[in-house]
């Protein structure tokens, strides 16, 4: 252990130096927020697992459109010619 300031889980992993120069608050916030988008990760997949326990069906067959690459959506590829047109033009 390493006192009162060992946190657990916190081995130091942060290859992309995203909490670099932060505040100790401003780290201890961006932690707590990849705390809870793991829990509501955890749920989600709880929530396929309910879903094909409940259908008999997989997930990827009752759900498609959340399988498909947005590319592949009807009016996908002109959406993005609108949003970037202006990028394009500049």
């Amino acid at each position: 252990q390493r006192g009162d300031e060992f946190l657990p889980g916190d081995f130091g992993f942060d290859p992309l130096q995203i909490l670099r120069g932060s505040s100790a608050a401003a780290s201890f916030k961006i932690q707590q927020q990849e705390v809870d988008h793991g829990r509501v990760a955890m749920l989600a997949v709880t929530a396929y697992v309910l879903e094909e326990a409940a259908t008999g069906a997989p997930i990827t067959e009752t759900t498609p459109e959340l399988f498909e690459p947005f590319i592949a959506w009807p009016g996908a590829l002109s959406a993005m010619d609108a949003m970037f047109s202006v990028a394009s033009s500049a």
